[in-house]
């Protein structure tokens, strides 16, 4: 159910550049980004997710970062008027995503969204980083983004995602050492590692800082395996994560061995409902309003693929997988086991920023109050990614903010009156996100553009006949 999403993907990367010369002088078009000028807000509540809300607050932004101050030079910055009695919250963060199509339209709509940090959990190291590299440097609106470059697999690496084989120790010590050279902030392990290469990983891991997140492979035991984030509640069972049967049968000792371990061991999870749950609602895909922004290729071939594959009996097992992954989930909360909030975007029916809004709501499914949903999305995760930086308001805290007309911590559906978003000490009004989107859905469906993705992406998929992939 899960294999060949990259395949895909990257068949239409390649026959693209290569095939097709004249691809690389259709790049999207470059946009205007705000300069990273200082900000006054005035008169805002100040909404810590899980803490207080603190009423008609100043706030100054300097230098990308929250700054103290009560006047004086602080008030040197654009006073921000228009925002006046609005809701500041801290930007969401998506703890899960796949940055390796439409990188840069990706980056514009988990701003659109509100989403003001990303983990890329695996992908070629040079494009992210080179997103990455763009937008610190004002080339390009979007995230701040963390990688893990490309995931390590065992030998032979599952089929289609484009992982690095590690057979050994030496092997093990060589490919984080690259990985560490090239500037990633974490390592991702994968279903084939051995065990004893699973552990030369981690203890490369270390050497250089790095925390080692990701699936735990099927040759090691959840319980000793040195993973500090494990993805979609792996290692719950022996087998492969590809099969998305059986969950139905996890028993609740198994369960509660699970959440015993996780607790004991400090062991955070992200689990991405957002994925399993998509997998459910083929039929509904096409009303979630922020595809209209999307390349006509993914709606119309790579969702309607994967649609074809969804069966009576593979809904079953979506089903049975969603209830367990929901069950799970609380109860590690409940047990006090960090929750990381993160959708596996880009697999089918899920739009960058707006899965994140879904896996908010899966979390109050999963038994969070909608307040701890929002902890699961914003300070928990930021306080893995920045380990020592300031949370939120504090000074010196990073300036990833977002403006709600109403608070979104009392009713989730007032993440709609989302009005502007500060990324990195930037201001993007409301307005101008859209433009951006706007201007990128004008060059994908531009008659060139469109026919040319439209042929490759199909060429592509004809070629591939295996199921439609689920997550990763």
């Amino acid at each position: 159910m899960r294999r060949a999403l990259y395949a895909v993907l990257c068949l239409v990367l390649a026959a693209a550049v290569v095939g097709l010369g004249s691809w690389l002088v259709l790049e999207p078009p470059a946009l205007e980004v705000p300069e990273a000028e200082a900000l006054v807000f005035t008169n805002v509540t100040l909404v810590t997710p899980g803490g207080v809300r603190r009423v008609g607050e100043t706030l100054f932004v300097r230098d990308g970062r929250v700054q103290a101050g009560d006047g004086g030079e602080q008030d040197a910055g654009l006073v921000l008027h228009q925002y006046s009695g609005k809701y500041l919250l801290p930007g969401l963060v998506d703890m899960h995503v796949h940055l390796s199509v439409h990188t840069k339209l990706l980056a514009i709509l988990f701003l659109a969204h509100g989403v003001t940090s990303v983990r890329d959990m695996g992908s070629l190291t040079g494009p992210t980083l080179e997103l990455r590299r763009a937008i610190v440097e004002g080339e390009h609106p979007g995230p701040r983004i963390f990688s893990c470059g490309r995931p390590l697999d065992g030998n032979p690496p599952v089929p289609g995602r484009g992982n690095r084989p590690v057979a050994s120790v030496e092997e093990a010590h060589a490919a984080v050492a690259e990985l560490a050279a090239a500037g990633v902030e974490c390592i991702k392990v994968y279903d084939n590692l051995k065990a004893d290469v699973l552990d030369a990983v981690a203890a490369a891991a270390a050497q250089h800082g790095l925390p080692v997140v990701g699936h735990v492979p099927v040759d090691a035991h959840f319980e000793r395996a040195p993973i500090t984030d494990v993805q979609h509640l792996t290692g719950l069972r022996r087998e492969r994560p590809d099969s998305i049967s059986g969950f139905g049968d996890v028993d609740l000792e198994r369960i509660a061995r699970f959440v015993a371990s996780s607790r004991e061991r400090q062991i955070a999870h992200t689990p991405t409902l957002a994925a399993v749950a998509a997998m459910l609602r083929p039929e509904s895909a096409g009303s979630i309003e922020a595809a209209r922004w999307l390349p006509r290729w993914v709606p119309e071939l790579y969702w309607s693929r994967a649609r074809q594959s969804i069966t009576p009996q593979a809904r079953a097992s979506w089903s049975d997988a969603l209830d367990v992954f929901l069950d799970v989930t609380g109860r590690l909360h409940e047990a006090g086991v960090r929750i990381h909030a993160g959708t596996d975007m880009l697999t089918p029916f899920q739009v960058a920023g707006e899965s994140l809004h879904r896996e908010l709501a899966l979390l109050v499914e999963a038994g969070l109050t909608l307040e701890q949903a929002w902890v699961a999305a914003t300070l928990t995760p930021a306080a893995t990614l920045d380990a020592v930086e300031p949370s939120a308001f504090d000074a010196g805290a990073p300036a990833d903010l977002l403006v709600f007309g109403s608070d979104p911590t009392r009713d989730l559906a007032a993440l709609d009156s989302l009005e502007a978003v500060v990324a990195q000490g930037r201001l993007y009004p409301r307005a101008l996100l859209q433009s951006y989107l706007a201007r990128y859905r004008d060059f994908y469906r531009s008659g060139l553009v469109d026919g040319l993705t439209m042929a490759l992406a199909r060429g592509a998929l004809t070629l591939d006949d295996q199921p439609a992939p689920s997550g990763d």
